[in-house]
């Protein structure tokens, strides 16, 4: 018969630590900015998904559902794409090794969903 271990408790000391930080107006500017960038984001997909309502219409370019898609799944593998070769050339102008987007693991991890599956491996790689 198997025993399960008991549970293990980790304390740690960096919340009161990041408590103790100061807040600069480098932090109001950096909080400002990445609101900024969180709000031009939505207002991108929102933008194109209202555009997409008008194209399908036969008196403007009588598109299909099926082209729709497409424009739209281009455009998502576009910005990943983009993405990842804005991060490498990061991390390779910082002499760091390469790693994994954020966005690219988040599309990564859900895009297998579907099929009831992660298209990451085990190890959490691609």
């Amino acid at each position: 018969m198997a025993t399960e271990a008991a549970p293990v408790t980790i304390r740690s000391t960096i919340p009161a630590r990041l408590d103790r930080l100061s807040w600069s107006p480098f932090h109001t500017r950096m909080v400002a900015g990445l609101g900024a960038a969180w709000i031009l984001d939505g207002l991108q997909i929102t933008i194109a998904s209202s555009v997409t309502g008008v194209l399908i219409q036969p008196d403007t370019l009588d598109m299909t559902s099926t082209e729709i898609g497409l424009i739209a799944s281009v455009y998502l593998i576009g910005k990943v794409v983009f993405r990842e070769e804005v991060g490498r050339f990061r991390d390779q102008s910082r002499g760091e090794v390469a790693r994994v987007d954020h966005e690219t693991d988040h599309f990564c991890r859900h895009a297998g969903d579907r099929r009831g599956r992660d298209l990451r491996g085990t190890d959490g790689r691609l």
